[in-house]
């Protein structure tokens, strides 16, 4: 899957370059949202658990209906 940028064809204002893409995916992982959601409460399996949902529908974004 090919990510539009500002510079590249097929740009789309909607849809942000790879470096916010990356950032915002990489987000959860970094370890002051791992300690904050600890002292919320939720366990470790709480959190991988969220995190392998959001990795799923990532990875399913353009699959389209009926997945992959």
């Amino acid at each position: 899957m090919a990510v539009p940028t500002a510079q590249g064809p097929g740009h789309s204002p909607s849809v942000p370059g790879p470096g916010a893409l990356a950032d915002n995916l990489l987000a959860p992982l970094a370890s002051e949202s791992y300690v904050h959601q600890r002292d919320q409460g939720r366990t470790p399996a709480e959190i991988t658990d969220a995190l392998t949902h959001l990795a799923h529908g990532v990875l399913t974004l353009d699959a389209g209906p009926g997945g992959p």
